[in-house]
């Protein structure tokens, strides 16, 4: 099909029920046995706060609350996010968690406060699309999100102006180099060890067109990753 990837409402939302629909009733296969669904409200980590991670996290889980956590610090800090992890995830069907956690401590005391993470995942982009991504950044003045152009299923494309910013004003672009893109070995590490770590890749390609190949790889990942 050549048509782009979320390039348009319905297909957005179509992908939007697909995902749904796996959420809850997809089998998961283990070694000698498997489970009917998947966990009621699943809590899942991102690894990474990369703003071209976050514009396909937002497409993609359109149905999830969407948590930033960059900012939390401190015993009450963190409290105060899980609680806000643990509300959400029962207000949807299941919380994203951005930019938390950064430290082994942190997800420790995360784990102790949630009960658990089911999963932790890490997109791991091509060189490819690394290289084509890099420097096609734009930041808005007014809310501070950071938009990709070389998303197709992206807007704004060029610099100007967007109704939808979060403040009163309207997103006012300018150019922005591409963030940093660090992941803490030891926190990779740490999610490993508990069974609920999944390392990801995505190509050009799978950006280019609706690729329900891509689609069903990623179920089918999270799948047999993802902790009940």
């Amino acid at each position: 099909m050549n048509q782009q990837f979320f390039g348009n409402s319905r297909l957005a939302i179509q992908r939007a029920q697909q995902l749904h629909q796996f959420f809850t009733q997809s089998v998961i296969y283990d070694q000698f046995k498997y489970t009917a669904k998947m966990p009621q409200y699943p809590k899942i980590v991102f690894l990474q706060s990369n703003s071209f991670i976050r514009n396909l996290v937002e497409k993609q889980f359109v149905q999830y609350s969407i948590i930033d956590g960059q900012k939390s610090s401190g015993e009450d800090g963190v409290a105060r996010l899980a609680e806000q992890v643990q509300l959400q995830s029962t207000q949807s069907n299941g919380a994203l968690l951005f930019g938390y956690p950064n430290t082994t401590a942190e997800a420790e005391r995360l784990d102790r406060l949630l009960d658990g993470i089911n999963l932790a995942i890490r997109f791991k982009l091509s060189e490819s699309l690394a290289q084509k991504i890099a420097g096609s950044f734009l930041s808005c003045q007014s809310c501070g999100k950071i938009f990709n152009t070389s998303l197709p299923f992206i807007t704004p494309t060029h610099p100007g102006y967007l109704n939808n910013c979060q403040t009163p004003s309207k997103c006012a672009l300018e150019s922005s180099s591409s963030p940093t893109d660090q992941v803490n070995a030891e926190v990779v590490n740490y999610y490993q060890q508990k069974g609920a770590y999944l390392e990801y890749e995505i190509n050009e390609e799978h950006l280019q067109y609706d690729s329900q190949e891509f689609f069903e790889k990623l179920d089918n990942a999270v799948a047999t990753h993802i902790k009940v």
